[in-house]
């Protein structure tokens, strides 16, 4: 028998990563921006696998595909929404979750430090450092790896999605029209063993601590610290919204009369009326009640 004979057929060792696509994120045509990536990729020596988001059991079909193809790493094309959908498929597993930042908003990319030209996003993904990012389970039905929030800027998001546009200018105009129709609402919380009552216009559970606009909401928040931040906006008069916008794009929003905040690992909030829920960009429908628990560590995430 010739040595030509005994040869065995090669097995590829290139790492294998699956692109999570949002086609619709962002008001973005994202064909070329994927195709180079993939080059981009296929350079470095990685293989790529692409699942375009539908809509439809997306979550099911992504698992199933994990169990089919058994990717390294998940990157979560899109903006903060395309950012929880991936956590979903991949916390508490051992594989590496990323994002390439393209959505209208993308406060998890901005918080990480990721950056949104793509070259620089996917050298970030290849050189840069794993992180155990904490994950924060909303009435023990949805998750949130970001913000989420009721009041406000839940009712800024759906507005958002009501409109059929995307981009960021059609966010800036939603965010005008909202805050001249701001609605106040009775909140009870409890945590950390006490009890509070108030009104709020907004009330945010912080993973991180910044918007995709900038806005820094939670100063000093950590997405790795075990703990969340409960973020109140009380009701104000028209002519303290300017100082409290200024404030949020300054970073020192936690000193400004009308905010207050609480760090906790439980949370028990309960409102007079349903209210409008949304996590990391996504609608979750009127709630009445909201328990936030965090599952610290939940998910490697390249940052």
């Amino acid at each position: 028998m010739n040595e030509e004979s005994l040869s065995l057929p090669k097995i590829s060792l290139k790492p294998l990563w699956l692109l999570v696509v949002n086609p619709v994120s962002g008001g973005r045509r994202k064909a070329d921006l994927i195709e180079k990536a993939v080059e981009f990729l296929d350079k470095q020596n990685i293989s790529t696998e692409l699942f375009y988001l539908t809509g439809f059991q997306d979550i099911t079909h992504i698992k199933h595909l994990i169990k089919k193809i058994h990717p390294q790493r998940l990157i979560a094309v899109g903006g903060d929404g395309t950012c929880n959908l991936v956590a979903n498929c991949v916390m508490e597993t051992e594989i590496v979750m990323g994002t390439l930042p393209a959505g209208s908003a993308n406060g998890m990319a901005l918080d990480l430090g990721i950056p949104r030209d793509w070259e620089s996003a996917l050298t970030r993904l290849i050189e840069g450092e794993i992180k155990k990012v904490d994950v924060l389970h909303l009435n023990d039905k949805y998750i949130s790896i970001h913000l989420s929030d009721a009041g406000l800027n839940a009712q800024l998001i759906w507005r958002f999605e009501q409109s059929g546009q995307r981009g960021g200018w059609s966010y800036f105009k939603e965010m005008l029209r909202a805050l001249v129709r701001i609605n106040s609402f009775s909140v009870r919380l409890h945590c950390n063993d006490k009890h509070f009552k108030s009104r709020a216009v907004m009330l945010a559970f912080a993973n991180g601590s910044r918007y995709g606009s900038g806005a820094v909401l939670n100063p000093g928040g950590s997405v790795e610290d075990g703990k969340f931040e409960i973020c109140l906006i009380k009701p104000m008069k028209w002519y303290r919204m300017p100082a409290l916008t200024w404030r949020l794009f300054r970073g020192n929003v936690n000193i400004a009369p009308e905010m207050k905040i609480w760090s906790t690992q439980h949370a028990l909030i309960r409102f007079k009326r349903n209210v409008l829920l949304q996590a990391d960009g996504e609608i979750l429908g009127h709630h009445k009640q909201i328990e936030v628990k965090i599952v610290p560590g939940a998910v490697n995430f390249i940052v």
